[in-house]
């Protein structure tokens, strides 16, 4: 039997109840010669779900490491609901024999859909690891990386995706932003209503509790999770971008309890260099170097290092870091207007430009790709294919992204400037610094400083951003630029300020 059989293993048959009180008045049929797994195949094929499950039983009394047999009992004992007996038998199926790859996937779905989060995500990981190439694998875990908060672990499965054609237009949307938030609130409460202890939700939790402006639930879901998953680096990327924005007295604490794999986090690094930026500039600025070569389309990496590079005279680096970062703002918004109209060929052009021009070839093939399977008519993804063919290296794979793409890349820029050792993260937990509590490197220079004289100066201002009115997509003025408006509007002879990106939306 082919992996196809096991593809729908997970289905539940309404008459799988039937079938089993049927099974319980009724043994597996009596043949005169000693039963095969064909004979229990043939009764799962013809659903007989019951009785093949008693046949493979019969038959593991004497073969009791069969794969092939324990594939026929943990088919049917699903089909019969039967969830626990199916995973035993799946879980006795070593990893050398030929079916392992596909016992690992179904056991997987059947986690994913009992609501064990983490369970599911270790099988399918198992899966994947002993074949590659089990492509609906890979779509499982995509949906369980996305939901959980670990958008950066689906690169390597979108880019899978890409590579052997697998084209929807998903993929693309995914892979085009993968700082995109796409962790689902009730998917992740169903994970916990069915293990309340398992720590994995509370990072998608986390994240969409920090998007929400709740730093404090934000704080407690992720602290939770650093706690019990200590290795798992993506918690502590997502603690440290909450400390950065809530609570920066923690961020000496946070430095000093990462796990050696965290240096290989885009995130990390970027936490670090914001860190530094009112402190130690040229170290802040290769931090975000760091996290630029390890992801060169991280967009607030790159707006930071801009700016830390103006202030330290590499005005060169600093105007490509900038002209790279309004590039990436431009594909994220077109992707936002995608998500919205995903067959307008004017948005799908502008992806595909896009994508060329950051040097992210896969990419653009699939837009193009895509256009045309909307419209064979058009004539420009043959064009933009076509350039895209000349950027091909002479040898080797494509890579996500082009090399020549890569910022740090040009010239040796981010090698002269210092990178951040132990002494350093060493005297920031000694000191306790925070973002503004030291004076800047750079000489003659001090950290701005705020003082709040709005009641002094006898204004009255309200600002309300309304961060928990959360939607999917842009509104016009978070795309093109909002306004204030300066009128007297209740007539009392001064001046009202009204901001347009502020206040409840209708």
């Amino acid at each position: 039997m082919g992996t196809w059989r096991w593809v729908g293993l997970v289905v539940i048959a309404a008459a799988g109840l039937a079938a089993y009180a049927w099974y319980e008045l009724t043994p597996p049929p009596t043949i005169d010669r000693p039963l095969t797994v064909s004979d229990a195949r043939r009764l799962l094929e013809a659903q007989q779900y019951a009785a093949a499950l008693g046949t493979a039983q019969q038959i593991l009394q004497r073969r009791r490491d069969d794969p092939q047999v324990l594939m026929v009992a943990a088919e049917a004992a699903t089909k019969l609901q039967r969830f626990d007996e199916a995973l035993q038998y799946y879980g006795r199926i070593p990893d050398s024999a030929e079916q392992a790859a596909v016992a690992r996937w179904a056991a997987g779905e059947i986690q994913f859909h009992l609501g064990h989060a983490s369970a599911a995500v270790r099988e399918i990981e198992r899966s994947i690891a002993l074949d590659p190439d089990l492509y609906y694998a890979r779509e499982r875990i995509i949906s369980l990386y996305n939901t959980l908060g670990r958008r950066r672990e689906t690169l390597p499965h979108l880019m899978y995706m890409l590579q052997t054609d697998r084209l929807q237009v998903e993929y693309l949307l995914f892979i085009g932003n993968l700082a995109k938030e796409t962790a689902n609130f009730e998917e992740l409460q169903r994970y916990l209503r069915a293990q309340p202890d398992d720590p994995l939700p509370h990072l998608g939790l986390g994240r969409l509790a920090m998007e929400r402006g709740q730093h404090a639930q934000a704080r407690e879901h992720l602290e939770r999770v650093v706690a019990d998953l200590p290795q798992l680096v993506e918690g502590h990327a997502q603690l440290g971008l909450l400390y950065l924005k809530a609570y920066p007295q923690r961020l000496a604490d946070w430095q000093a309890h990462l796990p050696t794999t965290a240096q290989a986090h885009p995130d990390v690094w970027y936490v670090r260099g914001r860190w530094l930026t009112p402190t130690h500039p040229a170290a802040a600025a290769r931090c975000f170097a760091e996290a630029i070569r390890l992801d060169p389309n991280h967009l607030p990496a790159h707006q930071s290092l801009a700016q830390v590079l103006h202030q330290l005279g590499e005005n060169e680096v600093a105007k490509d870091a900038g002209q790279r970062a309004r590039r990436l703002q431009e594909l994220n918004i077109a992707l936002e207007q995608i998500y919205k109209a995903r067959t307008y060929p004017p948005l799908l052009q502008q992806a595909a430009e896009l994508t060329l021009d950051l040097g992210r070839l896969w990419e653009t093939r699939g837009w193009c790709a895509y256009a045309a399977m909307l419209d064979p008519s058009l004539s420009w993804p043959r064009e933009v294919l076509g350039r895209a063919q000349a950027l091909l290296p002479a040898s080797g794979p494509l890579p996500h992204t082009l090399p020549s793409h890569y910022l740090v890349a040009r010239g040796d820029w981010a090698q002269r400037l210092p990178l951040p050792d132990t002494s350093l993260w060493n005297e920031l937990a000694t000191k306790r610094e925070g973002p503004t509590a030291q004076p800047s490197d750079a000489a003659g220079e001090s950290p701005p400083r705020f003082s709040d004289v709005t009641d002094a100066s006898g204004i009255q201002f309200q600002f309300d951003n309304n961060t928990a009115n959360q939607i999917d997509g842009r509104r016009i003025f978070e795309t093109t630029g909002g306004g204030v408006g300066v009128l007297d509007y209740d007539r009392d002879g001064r001046p009202d300020v009204f901001l347009v990106q502020a206040g409840a939306y209708p």
